[in-house]
């Protein structure tokens, strides 16, 4: 419930903001380039509402991130369930939309145009392996690289109560430099999470 109220102020963050002075901040400029990147993936002409979408959860994604290496807070994204039922659950929306939106075009994409016939059925059969796989490689790709930098956080926090004035203020100085390290997997995690599914939507138009 909370990440679903959480998405939905995201939407309506941007959705109000989307052409306002907004822009004219640091946080707008990045928005701005963010949302160009992503209406190439989804194309200039047709993305329509889903790019303030996709923005959305890239903000909604990253943000998450950020307040989950807060000391004493676990990230929802550590554990693979929650990231695998928001994996899936994006599937799950893209594959309906694109068999009842548009159904010729994306069954097209299991079969490539001028695929030799006695290749065709084991085109098709990779092609539907690289649909099935999905969730499971978006939840293994964000649920790792976030995992592994917050279980470092927690293991070196270990050594900041040791009596050691110079133990401690090494421990402090390196938490510091993985704390920065880990801000900027969170943002290129939530920018390749998001990228994909700007990518995997654009098949359903």
């Amino acid at each position: 419930m909370v990440v679903f109220f959480s998405l939905v102020l995201c939407y309506l963050f941007f959705s109000v903001f989307f052409f306002s002075s907004f822009y004219s901040s640091l946080v707008g400029s990045l928005v701005k380039g963010l949302g160009v990147e992503f209406s190439v993936n989804l194309g200039f002409h047709r993305y329509g509402g889903s790019l303030v979408y996709i923005l959305s959860m890239f903000m909604f994604i990253f943000l998450l991130n950020v307040f989950s290496l807060f000391p004493f807070v676990t990230g929802g994204f550590m554990y693979y369930g929650i990231v695998f039922m928001l994996s899936i659950s994006f599937w799950v929306g893209f594959l309906l939309l694109g068999l009842v939106h548009n159904y010729k075009n994306f069954v097209s994409h299991l079969l490539p145009v001028g695929t030799p016939l006695a290749l065709s059925f084991v085109i098709s059969f990779f092609e539907v392996l690289s649909q099935l796989i999905r969730p499971f490689t978006l939840c293994i790709r964000l649920g790792t690289n976030l995992s592994a930098g917050h279980i470092m956080l927690m293991m070196f926090s270990y050594f900041s109560f040791s009596g050691s004035v110079v133990l401690v203020l090494s421990v402090y100085v390196l938490l510091f430099s993985l704390y920065v390290l880990e801000l900027l997997v969170s943002f290129l995690q939530a920018y390749i999470f998001t990228s994909l599914l700007s990518l995997y939507l654009k098949e359903t138009y």
